[in-house]
Formats: C-alpha cells, sequence, structure tokens
C-alpha cells in the first residue's frame, strides 16, 4: 500500500474498506462516535495512505463524499448511510408485507398500535430509540399504496395525500368519527366504494368535501408501503440514502473527467485540477510554503494551473506531439479550454480518446514537474509525448472499445497502433 496512488486508495476504500463498514451496518447499526472515527481513518488513509504523518487535506471530505456527477468521488457519508440502514429497518417494521422475523417480533411485542401515533417505550433497546427518531424524516417520503386496508393506520399513518390525517386536521376528529384512535383504513372501505362516517360536525364535513373518492384500493390485495413511489420490495438502501443525503450541484465537467476511457489515476488527478486543488507553485507562494512562483519549465510564468497545465511552451510542445495529425488539439488559452472540454462528445470514441490524451498529458507533466522540482531528474518534451502516445495504446488496447471492428479500425488509422 505504500506505493499506492490517490486513485489506487480510492478504489480500495470503495471496494474494500466501504464494503467491510457496509456488512457490519447492515446488521449492527453503529454509533455516532464509531462512524466519526472509520471516517478519520478512511479519509487519512486517502490522503495520507499508511503514513501516520498528517498532511493537510486537498479536497473537504463534504465534497469529497458527494457523488462523482455532484463534484464528488462517490464515497458515501458514513452516518448518512447508516441513518439509510435504520430507515430500512422503519420500513421493515410497517411495512405489511415484511418477512422479516425480526420485524415481527419487534410488532409483536414492542409495537402496540401504531410505530407513527405511539411513544417511543422507555426501556427500549437504543436501536429501537434511533427508529422512532427517524419518524419524521420517513414520513417526508414513505406513502402506502392501498390494497384491502387492513394493516394501515387511518389516522396516523401517511396514506391520506401522502400525509397522515391526524396531521391535516384537528384530533377532534378521531372522536367525531366514532372510530377510535386504533382504526384502520380497512373501517371506511366497503366493497362500493369509500364509506366514511356520516355525521353533520364541522370537521367531519371539511374531511369529507377534501377527501379524494377516486383513490384506488383492491380488496383482494394486501396494503404496500412506498418511498417516494418506489413499493414494496423494490426499495433498496440506496434509494433511502439518496433520499437523506447532502445534495451538492451538478457538474457540467464531471462526466468529462469519469469517462469510460478513463484511468483512475489521470482522472483522479483532472478532479483534482477542475476543483483548482493542485498545489501548483503560486497556492504555496500564498500559503507561506515558498516564495518561489517561476514556472520550471519556462521560467518566464508564474505557476498556475492554466500556465502549467495548458499555456505554458512546455506544454503546448508536448501536447502538439500527442495531438498533431490525429484530432482536434486543446486550445492554447485557458479561458477557451474548458469550452472545448465540454463540446466534446461522450459517445464518440474519437472525442474520447482526446480527454484521455489530454488527461496523461496533464498528469505526466505534473509527474516532470514535480521529478524537476525534488529529484532533479529531466525529460525532454519528445520523450514525455512518447511515453504519453505508450499510456494511451496500452489503455485503447485494452479497452472493450477496441474489441468492435469498426471503433478498432477508427483508432488504428488516427492514432496508428498496432493490431
Amino acid at each position: 500500500m505504500k506505493f499506492l496512488s490517490f486513485a489506487g486508495r480510492l478504489q480500495l476504500i470503495t471496494s474494500v474498506l466501504f464494503s467491510i463498514q457496509n456488512y457490519w451496518s447492515a446488521h449492527f447499526l453503529l454509533p455516532v462516535a464509531v462512524l466519526k472515527l472509520l471516517q478519520r481513518k478512511i479519509a487519512h488513509f486517502l490522503w495520507n495512505g499508511h503514513d501516520s504523518r498528517r498532511t493537510k487535506a486537498k479536497v473537504s471530505w463534504k465534497s469529497v463524499t458527494l457523488p462523482k456527477s455532484e463534484g464528488g468521488l462517490g464515497i458515501k457519508d458514513l452516518r448518512d448511510w447508516n441513518k439509510a440502514f435504520i430507515l430500512k429497518h422503519l420500513i421493515a417494521v410497517v411495512n405489511p408485507c415484511s418477512t422479516s422475523l425480526w420485524a415481527s417480533w419487534v410488532k409483536k411485542t414492542i409495537i402496540k398500535g401504531s410505530l407513527w401515533s405511539m411513544q417511543c417505550p422507555y426501556n427500549a433497546s437504543w436501536i429501537i430509540k434511533q427508529i422512532f427518531l427517524l419518524r419524521d424524516i420517513a414520513l417526508q417520503h414513505i406513502s402506502y399504496s392501498i390494497g384491502n386496508g387492513r394493516d394501515v393506520s387511518l389516522w396516523f399513518a401517511p396514506w391520506f395525500n401522502r400525509q397522515p390525517i391526524c396531521s391535516s386536521y384537528d384530533n377532534q376528529l378521531i372522536s367525531l368519527s366514532g372510530l377510535g384512535k386504533e382504526a384502520v383504513v380497512a373501517d371506511i372501505i366497503s366493497p362500493g366504494g369509500w364509506m366514511l362516517p356520516h355525521s353533520n360536525f364541522h370537521e367531519l364535513v371539511v374531511w369529507k368535501n377534501q377527501f379524494d373518492f377516486s383513490t384506488q384500493f383492491d380488496l383482494a390485495q394486501r396494503d404496500k408501503i412506498c418511498w417516494d413511489n418506489i413499493c414494496g420490495s423494490k426499495i433498496r438502501v440506496t434509494h433511502l440514502w439518496d433520499s437523506i443525503r447532502r445534495r451538492g450541484n451538478n457538474t457540467i465537467w464531471a462526466p468529462f473527467v469519469w469517462h469510460k476511457l478513463g484511468v483512475p489515476r489521470f482522472s483522479f488527478h483532472h478532479w483534482l485540477l477542475m476543483l483548482n486543488r493542485v498545489n501548483t507553485a503560486d497556492k504555496l507562494v500564498n500559503r507561506g510554503v515558498t516564495s518561489f512562483d517561476a514556472c520550471f519549465f519556462c521560467i518566464n510564468g508564474t505557476e498556475s494551473n492554466h500556465h502549467l497545465f495548458l499555456e505554458c511552451p512546455f506544454t503546448q510542445r508536448i501536447i502538439q506531439l500527442v495531438f498533431s495529425h490525429r484530432c482536434a488539439m486543446p486550445p492554447d488559452l485557458w479561458s477557451l479550454w474548458y469550452t472545448w472540454l465540454t463540446s466534446l462528445n461522450l459517445k464518440d470514441i474519437k472525442d474520447c480518446i482526446s480527454i484521455l490524451a489530454y488527461q496523461v498529458i496533464i498528469y505526466s507533466v505534473w509527474r516532470e514537474r514535480n521529478s524537476r522540482f525534488f529529484s532533479e531528474e529531466y525529460s525532454s518534451p519528445a520523450k514525455l509525448a512518447s511515453n504519453c502516445l505508450h499510456l494511451i495504446k496500452c489503455r485503447l488496447h485494452s479497452s472493450t472499445w477496441f474489441a468492435v471492428e469498426s471503433l478498432r479500425t477508427t483508432s488504428l488509422s488516427v492514432w496508428s497502433l498496432d493490431n
């Protein structure tokens, strides 16, 4: 693990570390203190590897835990993920069709009446208390598809316009109806349709006027619970997590960073560049780390993102050697580069290769910059361009697109690949 890149650590986190935590969360709801500790260790591993030293994170953890489409790395926030599992247990308890043995035991020994209306027992376990604490969040997303109505609380379950009736009307409605707090939806259903209590009391008259008598029910079916229009057994933990997670703004550039031909280490570096988190000399000067902000390649310009990775003559020479006679070159001005990137068609293999080529170039330029700074080892633009072409060819040979005859022919003709 000592030599893993950021992308390698990210892959290890998503495929191994998160899977271990996911297994335990599915069986035991973890305390917040434990989740915070795990999250700190995962963040430290991402930015520092196995090293015990502490270095500043390049990107805040709140941004890292956003989906890739919203500018993050797609690592799930452990607290939100754990909360989703708690909601999954809550759904198992209130779902009439649940086959969970644990949910059946909870309904028989702990739930007296409706989960939506009862107070949490003072001697309840920690898990049961967490379920009760999340009822308000669940009510924002849960609804019922009425079957025979026998398993849905009339007053407290969110079946009436996706809300509990008790939240829209005064509690006096329950006593005036003559049905009692334990009433279920089946009490107002008949084979001929909906059968609301007959009374001239104002509260009941208002309820009848607002009631949607076109609401469908099926006496031959059991009631189904729905979460944001996803019903019954189709509800997954990922659906619950996506409903309650912290949301960011969708980024236009994300699909171009994490495209199909992307290599993880190149895409990760490109992601840092798009977030302006690559530690170029101008940033180090602003932090007081160094007083030297000149470009290592041309000396004349200030080393910044737009200069080092696009406008520097050294980088421009590599771009010319790699892109020459193959496909449209990126513009030599940073102000036009973003427009060029987002104008590419991700369904066109030639455009995807162009993105891959640029990612390989900026990664190679960054490594060459660090090699000159730390090791005093120098490579010419021609050598770096040759290495870039070799990396591009290796990636294309391993691509599933390369197995398609027409696409392989395009790649061979444009990038001079060997058969």
